[in-house]
C-alpha cells in the first residue's frame, strides 16, 4: 500500500486518507473509497488535493486484516470473544470470569509488525464476563498479506487467553493463642471473604487452632485435618505472628503433615513474609499478617491464580518482584 497525496480528480478508486471539510461541515468521511460521488463531493467542496491510499493487488484492508488477526487470537479456546471490526479495531472481550494470562514475548513480537498493535490488561489481571481484556488496531488502511499471515501465525499461538475460576472450597486456619481466637479470626476470615467475593469461590471455611506447647504438631494436624482424601482446595494459614525463617511455625507444620513447601518470603510489597507450599493435592498459602487489612498486597496477586487452577510454581513467584512494590512513597 501506498500513502500519497494526489490531484482530486486522480483520488477515484483509491481510499481517502483524511476526513474532508466544507464550510465547517465533514462531507467525506476518511477510509471511504472514492467513486463517483465522492469525486463530485471533493469537487464541490473545493479540494484541490487529498491524500489516499493506493492499495496493491496483495494488500489486505484494515478491517478484514483486524478480522483475521483477531480470528486467530480468540481460536483454540483462549476464552476470548471479538466484536466486529471498525476502523481497523477490534475489541477483544471475554464471557468468562477468571485469569487473563498472556506470553509477553509472542505479544511483543506481534507489537514489532509494521502497522499491527495489540494493547491488553495487565498480565494476571482478573476479568469478568464482558470485560474488555484488548484492542487490536491495524494502524494503516491496509497491510500486505505477508504481514496480516504473519501476525496471525503470532496470534493462533495463544498469546492470550482466559483461565477461568474453577469454584473449589476454601479453608482457612487461624492459629494462636487460644486467648485470641475471638479477636484473631473474625478480622482475618472477614478480609479473606472480600478478597473471594469475585472469585467464584465455592465456599469458604474457617477454623481456629489454638496452640499449645507444641504449635507445629497442633498445625500440622489441624492441616491434615481440613484436607480430604481427594478433594482439591486452597488452605490459607495464618497465624498470630509472621513467618520469619524457613523453619519457622507455618513451613515447618506443612512438611510435618506431609506437604513440601516451595517458597519462604516473596518479592511484593506488602507481603514478603508469604508461605507457599502443597499438601495432599491442596495449595497452602500461609499469609502474612498484611492479609488482614483490605488493602492490596501479595495474596491478592496469588488468589486469583489459584483459583483459575494456575499451577504456581517458585519461578512464578519470583516473578511478581517485577512491579511488586505496591505501596508509593
Amino acid at each position: 500500500m501506498k500513502f500519497t497525496r494526489v490531484p482530486a480528480e486522480q483520488a477515484g478508486g483509491h481510499v481517502l486518507g483524511h476526513h474532508v471539510f466544507h464550510e465547517g461541515r465533514r462531507v467525506l468521511r476518511k477510509g471511504t473509497l472514492v467513486g463517483p460521488s465522492q469525486l463530485e463531493a471533493l469537487r464541490a467542496s473545493g479540494q484541490r488535493a487529498v491524500y489516499v491510499a493506493i492499495f496493491d493487488a496483495s494488500d489486505v484492508g484494515e478491517d478484514q486484516a483486524a478480522e483475521a488477526i483477531a480470528d486467530a487470537l480468540a481460536s483454540h479456546g483462549s476464552g476470548i470473544a471479538t466484536t466486529s471490526p471498525h476502523g481497523g479495531r477490534i475489541a477483544l472481550q471475554t464471557p468468562l470470569s477468571g485469569v487473563l494470562t498472556i506470553e509477553p514475548e509472542r505479544l511483543l513480537e506481534l507489537n514489532c509488525l509494521p502497522g499491527v498493535t495489540l494493547a491488553t490488561l495487565a498480565n494476571h489481571a482478573v476479568v469478568q464476563p464482558r470485560d474488555t481484556v484488548a484492542t487490536l488496531k491495524i494502524i494503516p488502511f491496509g497491510l500486505p498479506r505477508s504481514v496480516v499471515d504473519r501476525a496471525c501465525g503470532l496470534a493462533s499461538d495463544r498469546i492470550l487467553a482466559v483461565d477461568p475460576f474453577t469454584p473449589m472450597p476454601v479453608t482457612l486456619l487461624v492459629a494462636g493463642p487460644a486467648e485470641q481466637e475471638t479477636g484473631l479470626l473474625p478480622r482475618y476470615r472477614e478480609a479473606l471473604a472480600l478478597r473471594l467475593q469475585p472469585l467464584r469461590v465455592e465456599r469458604l471455611v474457617s477454623t481456629y487452632v489454638p496452640l499449645d506447647d507444641e504449635p507445629e504438631a497442633a498445625l500440622s494436624l489441624a492441616l491434615r485435618r481440613v484436607l480430604g482424601p481427594s478433594t482439591p482446595q486452597l488452605v490459607v494459614v495464618a497465624s498470630d505472628t509472621a513467618t520469619m525463617d524457613d523453619d519457622d511455625l507455618v513451613p515447618t507444620a506443612i512438611r510435618h503433615a506431609g506437604g513440601e513447601v516451595e517458597l519462604v518470603g516473596a518479592p511484593v510489597f506488602p507481603g514478603n513474609l508469604l508461605v507457599f507450599g502443597r499438601l495432599a493435592g491442596a495449595t497452602i498459602i500461609g499469609a502474612p499478617g498484611c492479609v488482614r487489612s483490605p488493602g492490596l498486597n501479595v495474596v491478592d496477586l496469588i488468589l486469583p491464580r489459584v483459583l483459575a487452577g494456575q499451577d504456581l510454581t517458585r519461578r512464578d513467584l519470583a516473578e511478581l518482584g517485577l512491579g511488586g512494590l505496591l505501596h508509593r512513597g
